[in-house]
């Protein structure tokens, strides 16, 4: 009983945590935000669901970059809400990063990428690499669904780019 109490604490603090920061998280059920609305659906990130840092406070999340145009997918287990995109892109495709198999060609640079999130009415939004997490997930029409936020990555300007942009009337 006691663990549950527990259990039922933490809980407070991590929906608390998310409430003041005002992250829009999409209901299953409607009604009051519970962490069953951050229960991750991706495999790998169900043993680490959104969570406070005990040191700093901070919220953790667990995090997919998606690459539409190989139909590849990154996980980031512990993306901390003061990091930035370019913290993770640069750790991934940086200069003497060993290159993804799906990009021999090495196209995905620093440099050349673009993150996109998808807003709750299926439109896009242009998250800039220097952008916090905490900042993408407040990006005005967002909503976070299954507590794992989703980035679109593209490679400035490529084809695959342009026809996303075209499918989404950007």
């Amino acid at each position: 009983e006691l663990e549950l109490k527990k259990k039922k604490e933490e809980e407070g603090v991590i929906i608390d945590a998310i409430k003041q920061r005002n992250i829009n998280i999409e209901r299953k059920k409607g009604g009051e935000l519970s962490l069953a609305d951050l229960e991750p659906c991706h495999p790998a990130a169900l043993h680490k669901p959104v969570h406070l840092d005990s040191q700093s406070g901070e919220l953790v999340f667990p995090v997919l970059f998606l690459y539409p145009e190989f139909v590849e997918t990154d996980f980031i287990e512990e993306f901390r809400e003061t990091e930035t995109l370019a913290a993770h892109i640069e750790v991934m495709f940086g200069e003497g990063c060993e290159r993804p198999p799906w990009d021999q060609e090495a196209r995905y640079t620093p440099a050349s990428i673009c993150v996109y999130l998808e807003t709750a009415d299926q439109k896009l939004a242009q998250i800039p690499q220097d952008t916090t997490l905490l900042s993408a997930l407040q990006t005005p029409g967002f909503q976070l669904k299954t507590g794992t936020p989703n980035f679109l990555v593209f490679v400035k300007d490529s084809k695959s780019h342009a026809n996303f942009l075209q499918r989404h009337n950007v």
